[in-house]
């Protein structure tokens, strides 16, 4: 008997390399656009993330998320949603020996982060010493 295949969701979010080379800048000038506010971005763990525009959005999902969809959608792995929702950084709910994370806690994600990165709140400048 052959595995049902699981239909993956869209991605969310693109990478600022991705933005980069769509855009046909280099990755220092993407980094810089991002830490001004000119392009809106998220940090979502160690990476910053683009949110794609005219994707279709958070509607497509489940109002409960599964761990995999998460993942799909802010372009992360299992695992690393998996220890957000240990370390209680990501509200999930157990669901028939699931987890399931609210679709609202994504769309408060993407909207609250995006919209401070587009106020100039985007990543810190790094100074040189001297």
């Amino acid at each position: 008997m052959a595995a049902a295949k699981v239909a993956r969701r869209p991605r969310l979010v693109r990478t600022v390399s991705e933005v980069a080379q769509d855009l046909g800048i280099s990755m220092v000038t993407a980094r810089r656009r991002v830490s001004s506010g000119a392009l809106p971005a998220i940090q979502v763990g160690g990476t910053w993330r683009v949110p794609i525009d005219g994707a279709p959005g958070l509607g497509a999902l489940h109002p409960w998320c599964t761990v995999a969809e998460v993942a799909n959608s802010l372009d992360v792995s299992i695992v690393t949603v998996r220890r957000w929702i240990r370390d209680g950084a990501v509200p999930a709910a157990m669901h028939e020996r699931r987890w399931r994370i609210p679709r609202a806690y994504l769309e408060r994600l993407l909207v609250t982060k995006v919209s401070a990165a587009s106020r100039g709140a985007g990543p810190a400048r790094r100074r040189r010493p001297g």
